[in-house]
């Protein structure tokens, strides 16, 4: 995993509600594009995402452009410790 793939998973996790609600992906996309420092592709965000759907820290949603939520509420760093020690990037 890179540096920057950590700084996207710890970023992305940081913008999507604590509380169980759902987050537009388009409107997650935005957050993290306001983000200093922080460059990325639409492909990356997916690879991401998709990579945190498969190890069960965030689910699918509905939506016109689909969304995310966390499956259990836990805090940031252990969302991010939890997706660090088993996301596989390929």
């Amino acid at each position: 995993m890179t540096h920057s793939d950590k700084t996207l998973i710890e970023k992305l996790l940081s913008h999507v509600p604590a509380d169980g609600r759902a987050i537009g992906n388009k409107k997650l996309m935005e957050l993290l594009a306001s983000e200093p420092d922080l460059n990325f592709s639409e492909d990356d965000y997916k690879r991401i995402r998709d990579q945190l759907v498969k190890r069960g820290v965030l689910a699918k949603g509905g939506g016109k452009a689909g969304s995310v939520k966390l499956l259990e509420k836990k805090d940031t760093e252990s969302q991010t410790v939890a997706a660090d020690s088993t996301l596989t990037i390929m």
